[in-house]
């Protein structure tokens, strides 16, 4: 299990892992790859994006596509509320940023 928390080069740091294990002839079918890009844990952490939002949300379909193809089974996006509780939120603030996170892929998702 590799695990790969929620960074702001998150996706450089995905395409460099797979470029790695490539050099490595490690089989990517048989690990299990979280890479844990969550733009609003992001934003929230460090108060900006690398992009705007609606590039974000331009850009999503294509960014699946490129993970997707190079055949490496594992989690791209999710929620994460570690952010906000390390911030002092409650339980339920957290849970809240948690779904409405999850909430909001899944709409850039369906409008892809």
């Amino acid at each position: 299990q590799v695990r790969i928390d929620a960074h702001p080069w998150s996706r450089a740091v995905a395409d460099w892992l797979i470029a790695f294990l490539g050099k490595r002839r490690s089989d990517p079918t048989k690990l299990n790859l979280s890479f844990g890009i969550d733009p609003a844990a992001i934003f929230a952490g460090t108060g900006r994006l690398r992009m705007s939002i609606e590039a974000l949300q331009e850009s999503m379909p294509q960014s699946m596509a490129h993970f997707f193809s190079m055949g490496v089974p594992g989690v791209l996006l999710e929620a994460d509320g570690r952010v906000f509780h390390n911030a002092g939120a409650t339980e339920a603030q957290e849970l809240g940023t948690m779904l409405a996170s999850a909430v909001s892929y899944l709409r850039m998702f369906e409008k892809a």
